[in-house]
């Protein structure tokens, strides 16, 4: 019975996204691929006894068809979203609950409109036509689409969280400061965590997870990666830059013995900022060298990028003024400038102390509270990427 279930409610996920025929004929449902990750989660969820049936089929449809998040998640389990559906006393509105949301959504708007959209001019100029340039400008290019794709996706996520908060309820966070990760395993438990303990709970736990020789846990993980990487589309560059994620944790699980023995053999300290760093620096780099397989529209261009980085560095490129001939003018980057800041520091906040900027602003003193979220406003409204001019980006994941 529930291989059937399962196979019907992928059923539409199959055809309308991986059917080249479907996608060149038809319209595909908004949203396909997370509420139908969503309703396989419920399907499990029953099967494995971890809840009960939902008896109501009103609420059931509510709960797949979550509209905060039906879009591009985050993907919300049966145990916590259905649950508070069924709250006896009810959903209340809350003055406490539309403050927190309307701060983060605005938040979540900063990012969108003043940083990801401005970086997508960026990367689109250089990726649409990277045979044009030298490998410093390709090299800041993947680091401006490593920064793009997360503010980009971030923001959405923030704005639905901050949407259901405003209605009374409480959705999972799905990004906490993934950047500034130490290990890909990290980085993994940082990034887009809706989707990523979907795959871990439900992919690779069901293959044997870690209750297995290591030989067979790493090969679970390198299958769940790859089929991470093809839920995002049908696409060689989606699968590569999965399996390029999972040779990073396989790599990692092999050699951790090996590294942990030269780092004591050696001395070196690992709780100082200059290790940390480095492992951090290092990951960030890993992660964006996959994000350019995610970018490219095939595996061929993605290899031509990557070699003409290291084969033509022409590293004046960014002192002669080119910086301001790839989409954005100077005062177009230095907008960015004070944005991405802010951003970090909120990053930062949110790494070392856990909270949200919803959190902090409360904690603050009403007029410094009054003066940030005005100021956030401002430079959104007007440094905002949009207007007549101005050819809207989508969110990237309302392709997944």
């Amino acid at each position: 019975m529930l291989l059937f279930v399962l196979l019907l409610g992928l059923a539409p996920l199959l055809l309308f996204k991986y059917s080249h025929f479907a996608v060149s004929n038809l319209i595909a449902p908004v949203g396909i691929s997370f509420f139908t990750f969503q309703a396989l989660g419920y399907f499990i969820d029953v099967y494995r006894k971890k809840i009960s049936p939902e008896k109501n089929l009103f609420r059931y449809a509510a709960f797949v068809s979550f509209f905060p998040t039906i879009v591009s998640g985050p993907i919300n389990r049966a145990d916590s979203l259905l649950a508070q559906m069924k709250r006896e006393e009810g959903i209340r509105f809350s003055e406490d609950n539309l403050k927190r949301g309307l701060m983060k959504a605005l938040y979540g708007a900063f990012i969108k409109l003043v940083i990801a959209d401005r970086l997508a001019v960026l990367t689109d100029t250089v990726f649409g036509s990277y045979r044009a340039y030298g490998g410093l400008i390709l090299f800041f290019a993947a680091i401006c689409y490593t920064i793009q794709i997360y503010c980009d996706f971030s923001s959405y996520s923030l704005m639905a969280v901050g949407v259901s908060e405003m209605l009374g309820y409480h959705v999972v966070e799905n990004f906490k400061a993934p950047y500034f990760a130490e290990s890909i395993q990290e980085f993994w438990r940082r990034w887009h965590i809706s989707l990523s303990t979907w795959f871990r709970d439900y992919v690779y736990i069901s293959m044997g997870g870690n209750r297995c020789s290591g030989v067979r846990r790493n090969l679970n993980l390198f299958v769940t990666f790859l089929v991470s990487g093809l839920w995002h589309g049908a696409n060689w560059t989606f699968v590569f830059w999965g399996g390029l994620h999972g040779i990073y944790q396989i790599v990692g699980n092999v050699t951790k013995p090996f590294r942990c023995a030269w780092i004591k053999r050696l001395g070196i300290r690992e709780d100082c900022f200059s290790f940390r760093f480095g492992k951090r620096l290092l990951v960030f780099l890993c992660v964006a060298f996959a994000w350019i397989f995610f970018r490219m529209d095939t595996i061929t261009d993605a290899f031509i990028y990557i070699g003409r980085m290291f084969t033509r560095p022409e590293i004046w490129d960014l002192f002669q003024g080119e910086i301001y001939l790839l989409g954005l003018n100077k005062l177009q980057m230095d907008i960015l400038g004070p944005a991405f800041f802010l951003f970090l520091a909120v990053d930062y906040m949110k790494y070392k102390k856990e909270i949200d900027i919803d959190e902090f602003l409360l904690r603050q003193n009403f007029p410094f509270r009054c003066l940030f979220i005005t100021g956030m406003f401002l430079y959104t409204f007007v440094f905002g990427m949009y207007g007549p001019e101005f050819n809207a980006q989508d969110f990237i994941y309302f392709h997944f």
